[in-house]
């Protein structure tokens, strides 16, 4: 151990040359550039960032509005047809089983093809 101290006394930490801080300063604009067209760009993607977002929840606002509108006319159609069954609990619960309910989403393409039934069977 005492060879490997020894060794290491031969060296010393040293800091960075003094003349490193002036070559740098040297090598930087004294202030950086600042391009219009940077601030322009920054500019209109917030402006289209903040459009997108408005149009966003108004349209989200009007699907809900739709599906409600879609829901109390479903459910105003179950209320009529159990009604019309005899208006017991029975009746409501399979006029609701009955009336369609509105479609979420795109449709499914799912191709229905005749069996040897004479029904269709998804594949």
């Amino acid at each position: 151990m005492d060879d490997f101290e020894k060794v290491l006394q031969r060296y010393r930490a040293v800091g960075p040359p003094d003349d490193l801080r002036g070559r740098i300063v040297a090598l930087t604009p004294a202030r950086p550039e600042r391009s219009l067209a940077a601030w322009f760009a920054s500019a209109a993607a917030g402006t289209a960032a903040a459009i997108l977002y408005l149009l966003a929840g108004r349209i989200g606002d009007q699907i809900a509005q739709r599906a409600g509108d879609a829901d109390r006319a479903r459910a105003a159609a179950v209320i009529e047809l159990g009604d019309l069954l005899g208006g017991g609990e029975a009746a409501h619960f399979a006029a609701d089983r009955v009336v369609p309910r509105p479609l979420q989403g795109p449709p499914l393409s799912v191709d229905v093809a005749p069996d040897e039934g004479g029904g269709g069977r998804r594949d």
